[in-house]
């Protein structure tokens, strides 16, 4: 269910307080509409329709100077209890990586979907990137664009225990891992006769469990083909565990537009 809220001469600044986490989703009409893109950031500033954001990683040049202002992001949060989004328009990016947004459509209120979750044994590579993540997007490409030839031989998948989505994955942490990057380069073999899959992914959270830390992950880099299979994974374990299965709905907290945008 998608309820607008009148944009004009309101002020949303009790849906977007200081401190507020926040995800961002690029929705620009120029974007690469095979892949899904999308940053966290907390707020740090709430100025008439105009809001600043701090992301907690050095993003790099992410984005060229002569295309910012025709980069839009839904602004996707939850406060008083439900889900909100909103597009805004990128004005600047600081080089204390914070985004100034200007707010240029009705908020909407959305119903959450919880996506299907499954444990699984699968083979994976996980790696920290204290990169910034426009050097993380370069060396996703370049495994994404060579993957039917074989992965890098850096690149080497061991079996894991975890729990995915088509939202993110959470596993446990290596004991020898000793980068606190929140960025992490991530590739999943499903085996299902594909290459494997390839991601970037940001810490959502970490506890400790037992004498282990488990990590949650968010992909903020995949492409959208990627994001259906590991659907269509979940789907068939499910299946094969007695597990019902419900029917895909749209969950608009992952979409890359809103619900007036056909793009």
């Amino acid at each position: 269910m998608m309820t607008p809220l009148q944009y004009e001469n309101e002020n949303y600044s009790r849906f977007f307080p200081l401190k507020q986490k926040v995800y961002l989703i690029n929705m620009s009409r120029e974007r690469d509409k095979d892949q899904y893109n999308s940053l966290s950031g907390t707020i740090i500033a709430y100025s008439g329709d105009t809001i600043d954001l701090q992301v907690p990683y050095s993003t790099g040049q992410i984005i060229s100077s002569d295309r910012i202002r025709n980069t839009t992001f839904k602004i996707v949060t939850e406060s008083i209890g439900v889900v909100m989004q909103i597009a805004a328009d990128l004005v600047n990016i600081s080089a204390v990586n914070i985004l100034c947004l200007r707010l240029n459509s009705v908020l909407e209120v959305v119903k959450r979907c919880e996506m299907p979750r499954i444990d699984s044994t699968i083979k994976v590579f996980h790696h920290r990137e204290d990169s910034p993540l426009s050097e993380c997007k370069t060396k996703f490409i370049q495994i994404v664009e060579r993957e039917k030839y074989g992965l890098p031989l850096h690149i080497t998948l061991q079996e894991s225990q975890v729990n995915v989505s088509v939202s993110g994955f959470r596993l446990a942490a290596e004991p020898t891992e000793k980068s606190s990057s929140p960025l992490a380069m991530c590739v999943l073999d499903l085996e299902d006769g594909q290459p494997p899959v390839c991601a970037i992914a940001e810490t959502a959270w970490h506890r400790r469990v037992g004498a282990s830390t488990v990590i949650g992950h968010r992909f903020i880099t995949i492409l959208k083909s990627d994001q259906k299979r590991i659907g269509r994974y979940v789907s068939s374990l499910q299946k094969s565990m007695g597990i019902k299965v419900t029917a895909p709905r749209n969950n608009w907290m992952l979409l890359d537009r809103m619900t007036f945008d056909n793009g």
